[in-house]
């Protein structure tokens, strides 16, 4: 072939001279897209886009982070450095816009920018009570996503030498894994700035965008159909509903108001789990979704058949790992005592469909709703209403941010008073020991019954790692000490 006049014609026309000379090209790849003045959003942006519609005010799906700043505080620094993250992801500087002929991203004319609040003429006695109000204020202003940018940031100067930064997102331009990403490319970018020199970061071969067109181009036809018939057979005959024991009569209509309980697994239970997983060869994972199987069988009243929903990052393609964005996914799990008896025997089964799960990631959770026209109840989330999440903390992230020059950042926890589900787990990995928190619905219980759910579940967690072969009908709820506990009465 003549390659002499290749740079004078287009992708498609190349793509088809290479076609007809024998040459392979891979349809699964993520291309660039043309850009034609539309550009599509992905079936995760479509969701999010219409919870949004129906709750206009609602700001369950908003990520607030913030972070303590100590040092000397360069307005002009962290103002480029942001400048910069948002020019490198364009997802970051959108609207959406909706018409007959469906959703899109719309590039507004302007980046965000940084706002700064200078608190540090406030007197020192209102100071804190003055940002805890700002704090409050962001964190329950709902996003116009049709009108304004999903991403608002803001420097509080608090003193001289003392700053708290407050990035707040809306989750149909971000998830877990893109808030890493975020801060590893402003500490790169705050870094050269600061040093005047080259900023250390791979090119992007991909905009958000671009996958979004690739995914509603991938999925259709019999890629579509496999993932499909997959998904509609693993669910067949399982209820969508699981019948929790709540404190609280169940509201008519679901709330999204919640609490979080934070708990941390012993360095004891911490390293057994480590070693179980190393001796048998199972991933942490299934052990605690075993162990989360089985406690809400105990707390449905031996529901034998349910659904719980596990997110994934949905990053299984190299053209999107480093891109900013919202690819996360949910799946169901299912969970079913009927055709187990064992510990062993329900870590095997959750294992066969983890890595069925893993082939078929591909089709996004509203398809299935869809497809199986699932009954809509306005007080409950369709399918499943419990949900299981496990991730592994950011070492590299977490040391790039404490060591920008000049600066030490310190993230700080925000208030959490909302619940997608009835009961959230999120289990993350430190590498040394297990940080663990439930989300759950104060609308159906009691923080004193998430108390107790929390000692169930490591109750369970022990019981799971010592006794593989035990039958599940004679796991106990109760610790090693409660049953000492109890043996001198058993004796009278």
């Amino acid at each position: 072939m003549d390659v002499d006049f290749l740079s004078d014609i287009d992708d498609a026309e190349l793509a088809g001279l290479l076609e007809e000379d024998g040459f392979e090209l891979s349809r699964d790849d993520i291309q660039v897209r043309v850009n034609n003045g539309l550009t599509q959003v992905s079936f995760a942006q479509q969701r999010l886009w219409f919870l949004q519609l129906l709750e206009p005010e609602d700001t369950s799906y908003n990520l607030l982070r913030v972070y303590k700043i100590q040092g000397k505080i360069r307005l002009n620094l962290f103002e480029c450095a942001f400048e910069q993250v948002i020019a490198r992801h364009q997802v970051l500087n959108c609207r959406f816009e909706e018409n007959n002929t469906g959703l899109y991203q719309v590039e507004l004319d302007k980046l965000a920018t940084l706002e700064c609040i200078d608190l540090s003429k406030v007197d020192e006695s209102k100071r804190k009570s003055r940002l805890q109000q700002i704090r409050r204020t962001e964190s329950n202003r709902a996003f116009k996503l049709a009108h304004e940018s999903s991403i608002r940031m803001s420097l509080i100067i608090y003193s001289k030498d003392e700053a708290y930064l407050m990035l707040h997102l809306h989750h149909i331009v971000t998830d877990a894994w893109s808030t890493d990403i975020m801060f590893r490319d402003f500490a790169a970018y705050y870094s050269a700035i600061h040093t005047k020199s080259e900023v250390l970061l791979p090119q992007l071969p991909v905009q958000y965008a671009d996958y979004a067109a690739w995914q509603k181009n991938f999925l259709t036809g019999e890629k579509l159909n496999q993932q499909l018939e997959y998904w509609l057979d693993y669910v067949n005959g399982v209820p969508s509903t699981l019948e929790l024991v709540c404190d609280m009569p169940r509201p008519l209509f679901q709330s999204n108001e919640g609490a979080l309980q934070l708990f941390t697994l012993t360095d004891k239970l911490s390293k057994q789990i480590r070693a179980f997983s190393l001796q048998t060869s199972v991933n942490i994972f299934t052990i605690f979704m075993a162990a989360w199987q089985v406690l809400l069988r105990q707390k449905s009243g031996s529901q034998n058949k349910f659904l719980i929903g596990v997110p994934n990052a949905n990053r299984h393609r190299i053209e999107v790992e480093e891109l900013i964005g919202c690819f996360i996914n949910t799946q169901v799990y299912k969970a079913d005592f009927t055709r187990v008896n064992t510990v062993q025997e329900l870590i095997m089964q959750i294992n066969q469909d983890a890595a069925k799960a893993q082939d078929f990631q591909d089709l996004p959770f509203d398809l299935l709703v869809d497809k199986l026209n699932v009954d809509r109840d306005v007080g409950r989330s369709p399918l499943f209403q419990t949900m299981f999440n496990f991730e592994t903390k950011s070492v590299v992230v977490a040391q790039q941010v404490d060591t920008l020059p000049g600066i030490k950042i310190e993230a700080i926890s925000e208030p959490h008073c909302t619940a997608k589900f009835e009961l959230t787990l999120n289990v993350y990995d430190s590498k040394q020991l297990f940080n663990c928190d439930i989300e759950y619905a104060t609308a159906l219980f009691k923080g004193e019954s998430i108390d107790r759910l929390v000692e169930d579940y490591q109750a369970l967690l022990k019981q799971i790692i010592t006794k593989p072969t035990q039958d599940l009908r004679t796991l106990s709820l109760l610790s090693d000490e409660q049953v000492s506990a109890l043996r001198p009465f058993e004796q009278q």
